[in-house]
């Protein structure tokens, strides 16, 4: 009986044999990456390419705003208001201890066997929550992987999946209803890939393949899966109608561009000119002392200085901005509001 992994195999060969031409972006790659992302498909490299950037908006690799000349102060300034929106999610999510309750009002052995499955102390169930919740927010879709008990392990385990290594395939018809999950990675010098797939009876099995040459070889025998449900889940961070990947918190991550942009200038600003600068006109300079630091002297009634606290006002509605595109929290929850009343406080959480 063929498995639902075969068919899809079936047609890509087809495809590959009517297609005429280099392969998009291979060319553009690292020669060791060529085997890693050999065969996936245009949109599963897009997606690669997008999950790298939102973690580098993430770990704050940002891009610096202001040339640097040489030998010159360099006045980049990076605000890292990417990682403050998504861990702010992750703990609006998951900020209290997250338990199993099988029963009303009565802790059953069975609850507390679920709690050693996914967590021997509440620190390890909540730091798996919270891996879950970032991963889900910086990349739009969280995967979780339930792996039996085997050698080094008598209970079974909860695993968080990284959605970089996860390239699952549906039925076109229904969203919901994934027929394989491929997990590929590598280990080493070698590229691996474990593929649970669904079969015709509506079972799963497993296999494992390892990439010789050009060609993927059985590297250890197939598996089938006990159970009729997947060993492996994913969940939306944000719902995205009509699509299998959720929204990021960081979709409009450029907003953080914007807001290291007039923090790196009011940076240089302040560099250059944050000594106060006085300045007089009607009267001559043996006419006055400017004591500490100079006097500027113009006998043009209309001479003015340029005042550059706008800047703040500008930085103040890009922060602002960041936190309303970005994400699903008000800004009331990032801190960027302050002494708002019951009434008004309701109303900043109504969307959630």
């Amino acid at each position: 009986m063929a498995t639902f992994w075969e068919k899809l195999q079936r047609a890509a060969k087809a495809a590959a044999a009517a297609w005429q031409g280099t392969t998009p972006g291979v060319g553009e790659a690292r020669a060791k990456d060529l085997a890693f992302i050999d065969a996936l498909t245009p949109a599963q490299r897009e997606r690669l390419k997008k999950y790298d950037l939102l973690w580098d908006y993430y770990l704050g690799k940002q891009k610096k705003q202001l040339k640097v000349a040489t030998g010159q102060a360099d006045d980049n300034v990076i605000i890292n208001h990417s990682r403050r929106i998504v861990n702010l999610s992750s703990f609006f999510l998951f900020g209290k201890e997250v338990r199993w309750e099988l029963t009303e009002g009565k802790r059953t052995a069975d609850e507390k066997k679920l709690d050693e499955i996914w967590g021997r102390s509440t620190e390890q169930r909540m730091a798996l929550l919270s891996d879950v919740a970032i991963n889900g927010g910086v990349c739009g879709t969280a995967f979780l992987q339930l792996l039996p008990p085997d050698d080094r392990h008598d209970m079974p385990r909860i695993v968080n999946l990284n959605p970089a290594l996860v390239f699952p395939q549906w039925n076109p018809d229904d969203l919901a209803d994934v027929w394989v999950y491929e997990l590929r990675w590598r280990s080493d010098d070698k590229v691996k890939r474990d593929i649970y797939t669904l079969t015709e009876s509506g079972g799963w099995e497993i296999w494992h393949e390892e990439l010789v040459g050009p060609r993927w070889a059985e590297s250890r025998p197939k598996e089938t899966w006990p159970w009729q449900w997947a060993p492996i889940v994913h969940a939306k961070n944000l719902p995205l109608p009509n699509e299998f990947w959720g929204l990021s918190d960081l979709e409009d991550a450029d907003l953080n561009d914007a807001v290291n942009f007039i923090a790196s200038n009011t940076n240089r600003i302040l560099r250059l000119f944050a000594h106060p600068q006085l300045w007089g006109y009607g009267f001559g300079v043996g006419e006055s002392d400017a004591g500490w630091g100079l006097l500027v002297v113009n006998h043009n009634t209309a001479y003015a200085l340029v005042d550059s606290r706008y800047t703040l006002t500008v930085f103040d509605a890009a922060r602002n901005a960041i936190h309303t595109e970005e994400g699903a929290l008000p800004l009331i929850l990032s801190g960027t509001m302050s002494g708002v009343g019951g009434a008004l406080l309701a109303l900043s959480l109504i969307h959630i």
